[in-house]
């Protein structure tokens, strides 16, 4: 007799496993859901077979009374209670002292008014005609020469400004 003649005998006793199986196997078929079955997946085979049979005919819905109490198992099985999730006492001080110093900081930029105005440096008469004869398709060189002091005049005033 071989190993596989042992498992198929009827009169030796049912393993662990087995029990477990036939048991959740059991309990798929009382609660109409053939899917519902335990995390080994050993029986995934036998279940979808058993899942044809049972919904190929008409008499595959539950009765109500049967499906409240499916639905209150169910509902008993799945609350846990919720642990106090406990919150660092640094996170406790940091968030409202993060949030009145950011509301400090643009109260501070909105009420303090806008900058002064730079005082820029007017130009000269000789930079203004070098502009209107460079306009008028004039000189250009005239015009850069002039707009150099300018721009010096200009860059230093800003140097001295936001220095």
């Amino acid at each position: 007799m071989s190993e596989h003649d042992d498992d198929m005998d009827p009169d030796r006793p049912v393993t662990d496993e087995e029990a477990r199986a036939a048991a959740s196997l059991l309990r798929a078929f009382e609660r109409g859901t053939v899917d519902a079955m335990h995390a080994d997946g050993a029986l995934d085979d036998e279940l979808r077979f058993a899942a044809l049979l049972q919904h190929a005919s008409d008499e595959s819905a539950l009765a109500p009374d049967r499906l409240e109490a499916i639905l209150g198992e169910v509902l008993e099985g799945a609350k846990s209670p919720v642990a106090p999730v406990r919150v660092p006492w640094w996170k406790k001080i940091l968030a409202p002292t993060t949030g009145f110093a950011l509301a400090a900081t643009c109260a501070a930029i909105l009420f303090s008014g806008p900058p002064d105005a730079l005082p820029l440096p007017r130009p000269g008469q000789e930079l203004l005609d070098a502009q209107l004869s460079a306009a008028a398709g004039g000189d250009v060189d005239a015009l850069e020469d002039q707009m150099a002091g300018y721009r010096s005049g200009l860059l230093s005033a800003m140097e001295d400004r936001y220095r």
